[in-house]
């Protein structure tokens, strides 16, 4: 055998959400929570077994690793949004948290506060421009957190959320 992968996610997930109207604004907000599973048993043949020209057998070189791991992941959210001026410009802002129960620092929601704004304008009833920054934190796949060492151990308990910075501008036509 030179490769095998067999490897399962599964996550079961539970969420709230929640729309307010008040005095010209639109306020949305939710929590979520996730039960995650994750398992992974692979075989590599890096080297297959040779003999050289003298009869020196070479071994064969192989990596197997099984893992499996289960947590829980949580996130709350917050967001408003209001249009301005005979409702030609928008704007929206927010922010949202996430923990989860595997990673050494998981627990703290102010790792992964992730704050966004966005504006829109509408040039007439077919063209809007819009322009938006937000951070964003995500935790890593599956298969890095679930990585063990030579001794077996969980190797990436202490990885942290992965962050992205988003700047967006743009046109929409609708016709």
């Amino acid at each position: 055998k030179l490769f095998s992968l067999g490897s399962h996610e599964t996550e079961n997930k539970l969420r709230f959400d929640m729309n307010k109207f008040q005095n010209g604004w639109k306020y949305s907000y939710g929590l979520d929570a996730q039960y995650v599973k994750y398992d992974a048993d692979i075989f590599n043949t890096i080297k297959i077994e040779s003999t050289d020209a003298a009869g020196n057998i070479s071994p064969a070189q192989t990596l197997s690793s099984k893992s499996a791991i289960d947590f829980f992941k949580f996130g709350a959210y917050l967001q408003a949004a209001k249009y301005f001026f005979k409702d030609k410009f928008l704007i929206s802002g927010g922010f949202r948290s996430d923990m989860n129960t595997f990673t050494t620092e998981g627990l703290n929601p102010l790792k992964s506060v992730s704050p966004r704004i966005s504006f829109s304008y509408a040039i007439n009833d077919e063209w809007n421009l819009s322009a938006s920054i937000g951070s964003y934190y995500k935790l890593p796949v599956h298969t890095m957190l679930g990585y063990k060492d030579s001794t077996a151990a969980l190797a990436n308990k202490s990885l942290e959320y992965i962050n992205a910075i988003h700047y967006t501008i743009g046109t929409q036509f609708i016709p």
